[in-house]
């Protein structure tokens, strides 16, 4: 075991992000020009030559540095050469070393200009030191080992809490470069480039040291198809490339018809942002900061929600102002991730946790804490709508809709509960079970709640999930999320509570003899009369590998529906619940997933689910039929601009129950 000590890495390197960052650390780079061809280092070598030409065209005084008289003597814009003067000289001694000189654009190729200061530098540095501390100085002793999933462990850990159930088999790979299981002091240092945005996930290095960044987000952009790769007819499709093929042919170098991530990376491509150039063009009044208004007129319109979030949350010197070092430290010069896609707040409880703070793509965990920590002002752990924008999830709401669609009404939007679905009602119509859970918890807290037709009386019953009512009226079944999940009978008034057996998704038949549930790939019945538990469907039965809750049973009691998964489908099936042969039947089959939660119509001909069709924006309840090559219909009533989920008739037919979200 290795010894450790009390301490995370995020709080060590915690002083990174909420004190000013030092300025001196240069941006230390294996050169990217390793494996490339002759006549790119001949370029180079070119490149080298003009720059130092044009140094020494400058320095009259041939001193080796460029006073700012000798720099203002050029020809040019003379605000433009006071600014980029005073931008790149580093270490403010008042002198322009070749080095900083080389930094300036303009002078050669963009890929061929000079190291810049990095703030990821500092980040990379301070992480590593704090990683060191955290493994009982492990620098002191580099040649030391850490079993991988454990340091893969405690780094989540070290975030939040929570994080280590973010655990994943790709985290642990990226700590364990060459897979032995063992994670060496280079690999972490390398898993924290990754962490840090430094490096994609594979381990593609994303920053070049003369302010240059992969533009991973428009790498994703183009890369419709989610493969990995971008093939001609998406770069043809998402590029604006007034060439498409012939651009694209440059980046394929090795004509396999796709360019991946690597050869998007390659320095002479266009895969790059060039925050020094774009830092430049933004600052108007050319004094070398970006105030507010600089700010949100170089975004463009899909990034100004950002604009607002960039002053105080990155001015580290606290001028008022981004500094060249501080803009590329801040969300809008570092395009990692879509920062201005707002995350949800997924658990409902209107503030936003650490573990809710994420953004499509992101695996950079550690920049997500070090972003959370800055907007995070008021230090508690949370972050409000005021501190960062997010998307709030309004309570589902419960609505009785007649099913011709000609009326409609709300029963409940509920703020203790706003997490709520799975209605059943009751077999005389009067009462609408259904289950829920307060803002902040989770599924594992699910309240079985009851409420009237008429809305007026409400009332929380006990602990469950996806109640379902006996023939009379009288008792109700649901899940619980304990340890294994299981199976219960209670009372309609929440007392005598009986576990039945260890499954999830409990659902009684209508005639009242039979509950149904799944345990693994089992589809089990219990018998209402003997109490005896029979395997309906066995794992050799079906080609599934997952079987869902909330399936529906057939009015007559015969059949039962539920939503399987395949590797590449979603399949919508139904088996018969009687007899020995289950007869197990596909009715429809989606290549997108569809809501779990079914319920047939009261003439058996339809089931009723909700779905995000290929033409619609969100879920909305479709109906479909049972019959031949059938395609889901969306159903008449249902307001279109909500997400519309679970559904269950009334025993006459006339209406049904909805869960919408707003």
């Amino acid at each position: 075991m290795t010894d450790r000590v009390a301490i995370g890495p995020i709080e060590a390197i915690r002083g990174a992000v909420v004190a000013p960052l030092r300025r001196n650390c240069w941006f230390l780079f294996l050169s990217a020009f390793l494996g490339v061809t002759a006549n790119l280092l001949a370029d180079e070598a070119n490149s080298t030559r003009q720059l130092q030409a044009a140094f020494q065209a400058v320095d009259q005084s041939r001193n080796g540095t460029l006073s700012r008289e000798e720099f203002l003597a050029q020809k040019g814009n003379q605000k433009v050469l006071e600014r980029d003067f005073a931008l790149f000289d580093f270490d403010k001694d008042g002198e322009l070393t070749y080095d900083e000189f080389a930094a300036i654009p303009g002078a050669v190729p963009v890929w061929d200009r000079g190291s810049i200061p990095d703030p990821f530098d500092d980040l990379l540095d301070q992480a590593v030191a704090a990683m060191d501390v955290t493994y009982a100085n492990w620098d002191r002793t580099p040649n030391r080992m850490i079993a991988a999933p454990n340091f893969a462990r405690d780094f989540m850990s070290s975030l939040s809490p929570l994080s280590p159930q973010l655990l994943t088999t790709e985290l642990i790979k990226q700590a364990d470069e060459n897979g032995d299981q063992q994670t060496s002091r280079t690999e972490a240092r390398r898993f924290l480039e990754i962490q840090l945005g430094i490096r994609a996930a594979d381990g593609q290095l994303l920053r070049q040291p003369n302010g240059r960044v992969v533009s991973l987000m428009r790498f994703y952009y183009f890369d419709i198809n989610r493969d990995g790769a971008v093939d001609l007819a998406e770069f043809t499709e998402r590029s604006g490339a007034a060439k498409p093929a012939e651009e694209f042919a440059k980046g394929d170098r090795n004509g396999n018809g796709k360019i991946n991530l690597e050869e998007y990376s390659q320095v002479e491509w266009n895969g790059y942002d060039d925050f020094v150039q774009l830092f430049r063009n933004a600052d108007r009044n050319l004094d070398g900061l970006l105030n507010a208004e600089e700010i949100k007129a170089s975004l463009p319109a899909y990034r100004q929600t950002l604009a607002p979030l960039v002053l105080p949350t990155f001015d580290v010197d606290h001028d008022g102002q981004l500094s060249l070092f501080e803009y590329q430290l801040s969300i809008i010069g570092n395009r990692y991730c879509g920062w201005e896609v707002f995350p949800k707040d997924l658990n409902r409880d209107e503030k936003m946790s650490f573990e809710e703070f994420k953004f499509d793509h992101c695996t950079c965990h550690l920049l997500r804490r070090l972003y959370f920590y800055r907007f995070d002002t008021d230090g508690n752990g949370h972050l409000s709508n005021e501190e960062y924008p997010f998307i709030l999830r309004m309570p589902n709401t419960l609505q009785m809709i007649k099913t011709d669609g000609s009326e409609r009404h709300e029963l409940l939007v509920s703020r203790e509960f706003p997490s709520c679905g799975s209605p059943a009602v009751s077999p005389d119509g009067e009462w609408i079970a259904f289950d829920g859970y307060r803002g902040g918890e989770s599924l594992a807290n699910g309240q079985v709640l009851m409420i009237d037709r008429q809305g007026g009386r409400f009332r929380a019953l006990c602990p469950g999930l996806m109640p379902t009512w006996s023939k009379d009226g009288k008792q109700l079944a649901c899940s619980r999320q304990t340890n294994p999940s299981s199976v219960w009978i209670i009372n309609a008034d929440g007392t005598d509570h009986k576990k039945i057996d260890n499954g999830w998704g409990a659902q009684w038949s209508p005639d009242g003899k039979t509950i149904s549930y799944i345990r693994g790939k089992l589809l089990m019945a219990y018998d209402v009369e003997s109490e005896k538990v029979r395997t309906v469907l066995t794992g050799d039965q079906h080609p599934y590998s997952y079987l869902y809750y909330n399936m529906g049973w057939s009015p007559d009691s015969e059949r039962l529906a539920f939503k399987a998964d395949k590797p590449n489908s979603y399949e919508l099936v139904s088996v018969k619940m009687t007899g020995d042969d289950p007869d197990l039947k596909v009715h429809w089959s989606s290549p997108t997933s569809f809501d779990a939660d079914l319920t047939w119509t009261p003439d058996g001909k339809k089931v009723l689910f909700g779905w995000t069709a290929p033409n619609h924006k969100h879920g909305m309840l479709h109906e479909l039929e049972l019959t031949p090559n059938a395609v889901p219909q969306v159903v008449k009533g249902v307001n279109p601009e909500w997400t519309s989920l679970s559904a269950y008739f009334t025993p006459d037919g006339e209406w049904f129950v909805v869960v919408t979200v707003n």
